[in-house]
């Protein structure tokens, strides 16, 4: 996915950053294109969408670039309609393995959690 369209989609800034935990803020863009076919008249959040802004805070946290090298599981647990969920939280549990940086993420609103991901990134 091209960054461009992601920054044009969310705005991810950091609230907190531990030594194996950090919480950020993201804001849902609803103007962004990407809700004009996803879809018209219903807009959600695309998934693909929700896993990258995973990548996204980790290049943040870090300053530095990361891939996904391995999904360890991915849930989509609830619709993020734009127009409901502007403001948002992604909690990130994180630690470094051999292969890089282990991660549990969470995509929340309150009590509401619409995505849930466990994974490894490197960087790159």
């Amino acid at each position: 996915m091209q960054q461009e369209i992601l920054d044009q989609t969310l705005d991810i800034s950091i609230i907190t950053q531990e030594e194996t935990e950090s919480l950020c803020a993201v804001k849902v863009l609803s103007t962004s294109s990407v809700f004009e076919g996803h879809f018209p008249g219903n807009p959600i959040l695309p998934g693909v969408i929700m896993v990258e802004s995973v990548r996204t805070a980790l290049n943040q946290l870090f300053q530095k670039e990361y891939r996904l090298m391995s999904a360890l599981s991915i849930k989509f647990l609830a619709v993020l309609n734009p127009n409901e969920h502007v403001d948002v939280q992604m909690g990130i549990k994180h630690s470094s393995v051999e292969e890089g940086l282990k991660i549990d993420a969470n995509l929340f609103c309150g009590e509401k959690i619409f995505f849930k991901m466990k994974g490894v990134y490197c960087a790159v």
